[in-house]
């Protein structure tokens, strides 16, 4: 057992050390304020604190930020030195700063920078260009592993003995339905507006298959939904598919819960599937919106619901995460950002989501998105042989940690339609590369 020393023992110390020694590093490790224990104990050691020790140990100077009760505005400095980031925090008895490990990971995977002031950006939530991570190149890097990786390292050089459990990697592939069909089963008034909308802005390609699909009997361009339980079939991998139950708004678009396609739709998913809900685009400001959205998707599946993602990936601290919480949602999904890939909780290990209003760890299971296809074809313009590439260092950086891939794909980006020509075979390559891995 690694023993850690700390004088001021308290939730962010036990939440941060849990998650960075004992989940990514994979020792087990014990805390403890007692100095005589501390100085008496023979084994692997950890010292954090000011105090010397006369013993073996590994020391690190702790930053101010671990022993605080609010978030607060903080004097954070980025270190490069040749390929290395280190986050230098003011320590915690004086303004000096200084790289603590520890504390530069509880900043990034509880959010902090989200807590303090910020200006909504797009979708009314924090952008990606805010954060300190894209500000300084690195959000396309899981800097907490990096980290953890870095002392798993100098401990085990110091205590080679130390009995340490190999991580593994893991992934899901999780699939948004924000509209389960482009023409079929909408009905005819949401059709015609629809034929006269794409008719004024000449678009040709729409009208073309609206009028084959509903005229005549030509497959839903949107309806792929035998391919992927195919493609799930044959790989044997996780997926898991989040749906959209919002009443019909700009941002929602999906068919009306009481629709009978819809409701067959739900009765097929969750035969082969896991199946979570996708948040309505306004529920994050008015929580009876997503009860109400819960509800519905408890009936449909005949079991409680316990996965989410939020829609465009709208969080704010604390509000939505605790929204969740209360109606019994027990796993995240939504730990990306809409417009930019890269990691933003700055892990790519799964993690339990601390409250730092409330200065406690909860029980709801962070899952940190690694990539979303709409980043790259909408966002970033790639194509699907750019994406691929980005696709395929973004699977070896989380193998390279043996941490969870978690990507994001939509029903109908994968049908070889409109836009999304070519990305079917991207998706599938994607899903070659993560089962040779696993």
């Amino acid at each position: 057992m690694l023993l850690l020393f700390c004088q001021n023992i308290n939730p962010r110390v036990e939440y941060i050390s849990k998650f960075l020694l004992h989940e990514v590093c994979g020792f087990k490790v014990g805390l403890t304020n007692d100095k005589n224990r501390y100085q008496s104990y023979s084994g692997p050691s950890l010292n954090y604190s000011e105090l010397s020790f006369d013993k073996k140990e590994i020391r690190i100077r702790p930053a101010a930020l671990l022993f605080e009760n609010s978030p607060a505005s903080v004097l954070l400095h980025v270190k490069k030195i040749n390929d290395k980031v280190e986050f230098l925090l003011p320590s915690q008895n004086s303004d000096q700063l200084i790289h603590d490990p520890l504390a530069a990971a509880f900043y990034l995977i509880t959010r902090y920078e989200e807590y303090l002031p910020y200006t909504p950006g797009r979708y009314n939530s924090f952008e990606a260009a805010s954060s300190v991570s894209f500000l300084n190149g690195f959000l396309d890097r899981p800097l907490v592993n990096e980290w953890a990786d870095a002392l798993k390292k100098q401990i085990l050089e110091a205590f080679p003995s130390l009995p340490v459990s190999a991580g593994k990697f893991s992934s899901a592939i999780s699939i948004d339905i924000d509209q389960a069909y482009a023409f079929k089963h909408r009905g005819f008034k949401r059709n015609l507006l629809s034929f006269f909308k794409n008719l004024l802005s000449f678009n040709f390609k729409f009208l073309s298959a609206q009028t084959a699909t509903i005229l005549f009997g030509r497959k839903d361009p949107y309806d792929t939904y035998e391919y992927l339980q195919k493609i799930q079939q044959e790989s044997g991998l996780q997926f898991i598919y989040f749906i959209n139950l919002g009443k019909y708004s700009e941002f929602d678009k999906n068919l009306d819960i009481r629709n009978r396609a819809m409701k067959r739709l739900v009765d097929e998913l969750k035969e082969h599937a896991s199946v979570g809900i996708h948040p309505s685009y306004f529920s994050n400001e008015e929580p009876e919106k997503f009860k109400s959205e819960i509800n519905s998707l408890t009936e449909l599946l005949g079991k409680t619901v316990t996965k989410s993602r939020q829609h465009y990936l709208k969080i704010k601290m604390p509000e939505t995460y605790r929204n969740l919480l209360s109606n019994g949602i027990t796993e995240d999904y939504s730990m990306g950002y809409a417009t930019h890939p890269g990691f933003r909780a700055g892990t790519c290990t799964p993690f339990n989501w601390f409250d730092l209003l409330k200065n406690e760890e909860t029980s709801l299971k962070i899952y940190p998105i690694t990539f979303m296809e709409g980043n790259f074809g909408e966002d970033l313009g790639y194509s699907p042989v750019q994406a691929w590439n980005a696709m395929k260092e973004s699977i070896d950086r989380v193998k390279k940690h043996e941490g969870y891939f978690l990507c994001i794909w939509h029903n109908h980006t994968v049908n070889e339609r409109f836009f999304w020509k070519g990305w079917k075979n991207i998706f599938e390559q994607t899903i070659g590369k993560i089962k040779d891995l696993s």
